[in-house]
């Protein structure tokens, strides 16, 4: 059996990052922009461009341009950068209204969807 694709933020709990998450949607990944690869193992995207598509948490643009990182450490953890022009779930953080962090990014399929909006309903108000 193969090893599914591990996406940024894979080692991450999807129910703690649902909670800390200030913006979560379903996005179409327009850019990946470019990346600054670095000696630590990692990738930083830090002008992806994502097309909002459907807005789970929080009141972001229809357009934003985030941050994402991509750890590829064979052995440890090897994530995969998304695919442009294909739609994801990103989870998101920002410190203000121009800097937006991916935090997790996962398959925009029926039930993970559906798992994310019943954590968001089940996280205790105020976030």
């Amino acid at each position: 059996m193969a090893q599914p694709t591990l996406f940024p933020g894979s080692s991450l709990s999807l129910e703690k990052v649902v909670s800390h998450a200030d913006i979560i949607v379903v996005a179409k990944l327009v850019s990946l922009g470019i990346t600054i690869p670095d000696a630590t193992a990692q990738a930083d995207y830090d002008s992806a461009q994502i097309q909002v598509t459907q807005i789970l948490k929080g009141a972001p643009n229809q357009s934003l341009t985030v941050s994402i990182t991509v750890h590829y450490s064979k052995g440890r953890i090897e994530e995969f950068a998304p695919e442009e022009g294909k739609e994801y779930l990103f989870l998101i953080h920002t410190d203000d209204a121009k800097s937006y962090t991916v935090l997790k990014i996962l398959p925009a399929t029926d039930d993970t969807i559906t798992k994310v909006k019943a954590l968001i309903a089940a996280a205790p108000s105020g976030k």
